[in-house]
């Protein structure tokens, strides 16, 4: 991804003002970003419908309006695991 890219991206998701690690697999507040805290393959509630993100990275912040998260579609993420950034 050119740098360009990524400082689009960065302005669009903001400062973050809170961010919330996601340890239940229950509905949240719809964040502004999503940052990942372990590398694998994470579902997301996005507008109610479940979206898989394959392969992301440790350190990636999806710029993403998620509002829940899971490690298969049921399972919670462990702490650390998922931050959702507001």
């Amino acid at each position: 991804m050119a740098t360009g890219s990524i400082r689009s991206i960065a302005q669009s998701l903001g400062s973050a003002s809170s961010a919330v690690d996601i340890t239940v697999n229950t509905d949240q507040p719809v964040c502004n970003g999503v940052y990942i805290g372990t590398s694998g393959t994470w579902h997301f509630d996005i507008d109610g419908t479940e979206v898989v993100f394959n392969l992301t990275e440790s350190g990636t912040v999806l710029p993403i309006r998620a509002t829940k998260a899971t490690t298969n579609g049921t399972n919670a993420p462990t702490s650390g695991d998922i931050v959702f950034l507001y």
